[in-house]
């Protein structure tokens, strides 16, 4: 009987003793537990993206207008980042075409009001909202930086058409509404279904989101609300903007 007692201590102790050693093992000090925990986010991702001298960035986007016609735009755009806001200038070629509903319409006596194509001037400012790393659950895609932005911005209309001399493009720059010599140019460039809208101006708000990666590469895409700044005609009082981008940051 006690020889029986003393195996069973014995094999307790030793039971004991291994569970202390396992224990032991299993101790871990805490910063290479934060490096486990969060290994996978540790991957190079960070941009900083603030503290490039510009962003030059290739969009294309459409118009989507509350009307028949379809207009399209391709254009190049220059980004000034700072710590607080990003400020932009594009420059865009708008092309806007007939439907065939448009066709129709344009048998009839009737119009729709749109705008004819054109050059567009669009000058704004992105303020982020909302900044974090993406790392994709794929190792072969690389990490990025994103951020979604608040955009406002002013989108002047240049239409060459509408003026003989195109210096006057920028000397009648800070008048609101094409004048009535002006739309009468533009009207026989315009589909025939088409009333121009006069407004020479016009206000855009909306949200743009980015990706940027360290080799410089960037994307972004932004949903715009528009609207005339001015113009006696409110018969298109809004329209949507969806643009793509892809560029390089210097």
């Amino acid at each position: 009987m006690k020889c029986r007692i003393f195996v069973l201590l014995v094999f307790m102790v030793s039971s004991v003793a291994r569970s202390e050693t396992a224990a032991a093992d299993r101790k871990v000090p805490l910063e290479s537990l934060i490096d486990r925990s969060i290994a996978y986010v540790k991957r190079p991702s960070i941009v900083e993206w603030r503290k490039r001298p510009f962003i030059l960035n290739i969009e294309l986007g459409q118009f989507i207008e509350y009307n028949n016609f379809e207009s399209s735009y391709g254009g190049i755009a220059l980004r000034l980042p700072s710590d607080s806001f990003v400020v932009k200038s594009t420059l865009v070629d708008v092309k806007t075409y007939e439907s065939e509903a448009s066709r129709q319409i344009g048998k009839t006596p009737f119009q729709q009001t749109g705008r004819p194509s054109r050059l567009e001037w669009q000058n704004g400012i992105e303020v982020p909202i909302l900044e974090g790393i993406g790392n994709p659950m794929v190792s072969w895609v690389p990490a990025s930086q994103f951020v979604l932005s608040s955009v406002a911005q002013v989108n002047s209309h240049l239409y060459s058409n509408a003026v003989e001399d195109p210096v006057e493009l920028f000397t009648r720059f800070h008048r609101l509404n094409l004048s009535d010599d002006e739309l009468r140019r533009l009207q026989e460039h315009a589909p025939p279904s088409m009333r121009i809208l006069r407004s020479r101006h016009s206000l855009g708000f909306g949200l743009q989101w980015d990706n940027y990666y360290r080799s410089g590469i960037n994307w972004n895409t932004r949903f715009l609300y528009e609207m005339p700044m001015a113009s006696p005609d409110r018969k298109l009082k809004a329209w949507y903007s969806l643009t793509l981008g892809v560029g390089y940051a210097s």
